[in-house]
């Protein structure tokens, strides 16, 4: 099989998956998507519409209580802040997170590679959506593997969609990020 991501269960039922959440004390999403490496304006205006409504689904179809986004509150390429603003508010609100969700449509050099590496180092729930694994460093192409050993959180890889079907490619991928975690060590 070719080392792009695949989906081998089936997503819960919205019910059960936010039954789920809830139990695992999940309310508070991180989502990381690249912004600023996108070649134009209209591309990252076509990815934020996206992750805008997926972010409403989360919250209004899962029940979280909050699912960040540091595109929510920037509207245009031009409109982008500082890198000392941008890092300092998205590693705030990655410390309050419950769970981490990297949107990762192809390989490119961004911020969201380092927000991963945070997000890993403080043990988050991390869920990796991805067209194609090969695309990922080469550190997170198998850190599936090791989902929950020692030193690393729960993590799941799963096959990202196109922007219209994006709820459902992250609700499928929640699931099996939840399944992970049911068998995993605890400790």
């Amino acid at each position: 099989m070719p080392h792009s991501a695949t989906s081998g269960e089936s997503a819960l039922p919205i019910r059960d998956l936010s039954a789920n959440l809830a139990r695992a004390g999940i309310g508070r999403v991180f989502i990381a998507a690249p912004m600023s490496a996108f070649g134009d304006d209209s591309e990252y205006q076509a990815s934020r519409e996206a992750i805008l409504g997926l972010r409403k689904r989360l919250v209004d179809d899962l029940g979280l209580d909050d699912a960040y986004y540091a595109g929510a509150s920037v509207a245009s390429t031009a409109a982008f802040d500082g890198p000392d603003n941008a890092l300092e508010s998205d590693l705030r609100a990655l410390l309050a997170a419950d769970l981490f969700v990297l949107l990762y449509p192809r390989k490119v050099l961004s911020s969201v590679l380092i927000e991963t590496g945070y997000a890993l180092a403080l043990r988050k729930p991390t869920l990796i959506m991805v067209r194609n694994r090969a695309d990922l460093p080469f550190l997170l192409r198998q850190a599936e593997d090791l989902s929950g050993r020692d030193p690393l959180p729960v993590i799941h890889v799963a096959a990202l969609s196109d922007d219209a079907g994006m709820f459902d490619a992250v609700r499928h991928g929640l699931s099996g990020l939840m399944a992970r975690r049911a068998a995993a060590p605890s400790g």
